[in-house]
């Protein structure tokens, strides 16, 4: 099985946002995550992913549309640590 991995672009970013908010309710049940007051889930670190040069968010496309995302964070890999440096997340 081949997976394609489609560089997000900036125009993106909303559904990008819209996928990771899927994935952290999921997410939710089992690390207790609550959301905001504007009924969202945080995470800090979404837009370090369109500045950074260490980070890369990509979507996992599926008949020309997306139906998954993952995130990379080069600088994971470089400090030696044992948390896997591209981790998959499955979108709605």
């Amino acid at each position: 099985m081949n997976i394609i991995l489609k560089r997000v672009e900036e125009t993106q970013k909303e559904i990008l946002y819209r996928l990771l908010q899927y994935s952290l309710f999921e997410e939710s049940l089992n690390d207790q995550n609550d959301m905001n007051e504007d009924a969202l889930f945080e995470y800090p670190w979404f837009e370090n992913y369109f500045t950074e040069k260490s980070r890369e968010a990509c979507f996992i496309p599926a008949s020309n549309e997306p139906s998954g995302h993952a995130y990379m964070h080069i600088w994971r890999l470089l400090r030696g640590s044992n948390t896997p440096l591209l981790c998959l997340q499955r979108g709605i």
